[in-house]
């Protein structure tokens, strides 16, 4: 007796099987066991037909946990397969898993013969290439549904449409009638070519179909163009848009299509941007444009205009250039000549601004300018600003200008304030009020800007409408927040000097702070010193700080000590020609050249004081105190001379001529004590004297 062994995995299921080839004799062996798949070949190459025995093991199956479920494993293997007979025992009483002994038979899907035999046809007899007609079929979905409908209507090929093996002569047989009765519906391949590119309306097809009697195959069909159009980046299913909005398309050839192109190459137009301008106006690929613009290219060309720059407005609004005549753009650039601009200005704002050329004279350039006018600005103002921002030319003064008037109104704007901002920003009416102004107004107001002074930040600094909040602003703020400074410091520090917001970080910022830290600063100086004079995080370090280091250390100061890091910071703010005369007039009242470096040490915010204020106060020591000016500790210049100086010491000396005090108190005391110390100590124990004390000043002021 002959055997054969197999051994099958394929679903978890163990099986053996033995085969008499001798007599019809079925006999198990527990030791053969097969793949299932090479099984079912073996079956099914048998010529013999005799009985199979197909046995699944209760202990295999118990260990595989098969459940009935899994019957749906070996569906999958029937329709490749037939067998004589197929059934299940086991060793054990009740059988795990029962077959049926029907015959399996695979049924051949009549759709899938149906895509085959589309595929057959658009092949041999349309002569369309394989792999097009695979994707005609694959994406038009609506007309194989419609065949799908008229073929199950043939009740010859449904009755054969049951499975065989595809070895058999009844499969081919079912395909081949199928074949036969696609090529009978003489399909429309142009139908189904126009599906596969989004066509939505079979109407609008046959109607475009009839008129322009397409062709899809050949060196002028519309499988090149396709391609050639899915090359520059449109996709497929766009393709049919562009055929319905200008038909005359479908008599185009490949070689129009290039010719198109290249014209548009040469007039600027990027590859990257064709795909958008053609979806936005088809017509510019069967059109010379070149040809079409002659006039207006002509006129550029005496301007001194480059050609590609007609490439960039097409990307812009292709119609409208298109459309464009040279006589209507000779006005509008005659206009601008006539407002004061020079032709390099004028040929600089059409570089900048293309769409110029197709804005209307007296729609748009005309009215705007005289609006621009209206607000107070000067003609050669109004040149500056429509150069800088030509885009300002295409607004409407209505629907735009005038609301971002208002608004900037109402955060405390006055109107004479409008012009000046568009001096320094004429960006500013490009930004949307809802996207762009009023998130920076809030942004100022979490700093605790109150809203009166959003308005006066806007004058005085316009461009922070143009900042990014996240990538310009907080980054900003929150630098200032890591050098010691609080956000209520910061918001106080912006409204006294908006410009800061205009400082990188990087390149301003950071080295302002290291060159203070190198020489002696410390960092909560830093922070103290940059809320009291913002205005110094502007000034140069080789320029502006660096001349200060110079000057005082020719006083004597020594670099890097606390003494120059005190000067530094009390000096930051002004400038060396202001420092120096401030010396000058220090040493005119009589002040000694080796004072000069104790009152930059002690007290350096006496170079602050103008020099009418600082005579007064030496004239008044020198000649009601009786102190010599080499005396004077700088401390007392300091002080205010009529609220305090002049207040304390008539009192003091009444006192002190009454017999109320023991002893002379020294006038730096005097001075520098507290109002409220002041007034326990030397005014509450004498009250008598109050009645006496004749003067101008109130107590409170002592």
């Amino acid at each position: 007796m002959r055997g054969r062994r197999f051994y099958f995995r394929g679903s978890s299921l163990f099986c053996c099987v033995e085969r008499n080839l001798v007599d019809s004799q079925q006999s198990l062996n527990h030791n053969l066991v097969m793949p299932f798949q090479a099984f079912s070949r073996s079956l099914a190459s048998d010529s013999s037909r005799t009985s199979w025995s197909f046995v699944i093991f209760d202990k295999v199956v118990s260990r595989c946990q098969f459940q009935p479920s899994g019957l749906g494993q070996l569906e999958n293997w029937r329709f490749k397969y037939s067998w004589r007979s197929l059934c299940a025992v086991s060793d054990v009483a009740e059988p795990k898993v029962k077959f049926c002994e029907k015959p399996l038979v695979e049924r051949t899907s009549l759709k899938s013969a149906l895509s085959t035999a589309l595929q057959n046809y658009f092949i041999t007899s349309k002569y369309v290439p394989a792999s097009e007609a695979a994707l005609m079929v694959k994406n038009a979905p609506k007309f194989m549904k419609k065949l799908l409908v008229r073929a199950k209507e043939e009740k010859s090929l449904i009755l054969k449409s049951q499975a065989v093996d595809p070895d058999h002569d009844g499969a081919l047989n079912f395909q081949a009638r199928v074949d036969a009765w696609v090529a009978k519906q003489n399909v429309d391949e142009i139908e189904v070519f126009f599906e596969t590119l989004g066509l939505g309306d079979k109407s609008v097809l046959e109607y475009i179909v009839a008129s322009e009697n397409p062709k899809l195959v050949g060196e002028e069909g519309l499988l090149v163009n396709t391609k050639l159009l899915q090359g520059l980046g449109i996709p497929r299913k766009r393709l049919w848009r562009l055929y319905d909005r200008d038909r005359k398309l479908l008599k185009c050839t490949h070689t129009d299509f290039c010719a198109s192109i290249r014209v548009l190459d040469n007039l600027g137009v990027q590859r990257k941007a064709l795909p958008t301008l053609v979806q936005a106006c088809p017509s510019v690929l069967r059109i010379d444009v070149e040809e079409t613009m002659k006039d207006v290219l002509r006129y550029m060309e005496d301007l001194g205009i480059e050609k590609n720059f007609v490439g960039r407005l097409l990307q812009y609004n292709p119609q409208e250039v298109l459309g464009a005549r040279h006589t209507h753009f000779g006005e509008k650039m005659q206009y601008l000549l006539d407002c004061g601009l020079s032709k390099d200005r004028v040929i600089r704002m059409l570089r900048d601004f293309p769409q110029l050329l197709i804005l209307s004279l007296e729609v748009n350039v005309k009215p705007n300018i005289e609006f621009l006018c209206s607000l107070g600005l000067r003609k050669e103002q109004v040149g500056n600003i429509i150069v800088r921002s030509p885009q300002l030319l295409s607004y409407s003064v209505k629907k735009n200008l005038l609301p971002k008037i208002a608004y900037l109104e109402s955060l405390g704007v006055e109107r004479g304030n409008v012009a000046p901002i568009l001096v320094k920003f004429p960006g500013i009416f490009g930004h949307s009020i809802e996207e762009s102004m009023t998130p920076k107004v809030k942004f100022l107001e979490s700093l605790g800007v109150e809203r009166k002074n959003v308005g006066k930040i806007i004058t005085l600094f316009p461009a922070i409408i143009g900042y990014s909040i996240e990538d310009n602003l907080i980054p900003k703020m929150k630098y200032f927040e890591s050098i010691g400074m609080e956000r209520a410091s910061f918001g106080r520090v912006v409204t006294r000097s908006p410009s800061i917001l205009g400082l990188s970080v990087e390149q301003n910022l950071k080295p302002k702070v290291a060159f203070f830290e190198a020489n002696g600063v410390k960092e909560k100086d830093i922070a103290r010193l940059f809320t009291s004079h913002p205005s110094v995080v502007g000034r140069a370090i080789d320029g502006s700080l660096a001349s200060k280091l110079t000057f005082l250390a020719s006083l004597g100061l020594e670099p890097k000590s606390d003494a120059m890091a005190k000067a530094l910071v009390a000096c930051a703010a002004q400038s060396v020609t202001s420092l120096e005369m401030k010396c000058n007039n220090l040493l005119e009242i009589g002040f000694p050249q080796k004072a000069l470096l104790n009152i930059v040490i002690q007290q350096p915010t006496l170079l602050h004081l103008c020099e009418a204020h600082l005579k007064c106060k030496v004239k008044f020591y020198t000649e009601e105190v009786g102190l010599a000016v080499e005396e004077l500790p700088p401390s007392l210049l300091s002080y205010s001379l009529e609220n305090r100086i002049k207040p304390r010491y008539k009192w003091m000396t009444l006192l002190q001529s009454s017999g109320l005090l023991s002893r002379k108190i020294p006038i730096s005391t005097v001075m520098s004590i507290c109002e409220k110390s002041f007034l326990k100590k030397f005014v509450e124990p004498y009250p008598q004297m109050v009645a006496q004390y004749s003067g101008t000043w109130s107590l409170p002021t002592l």
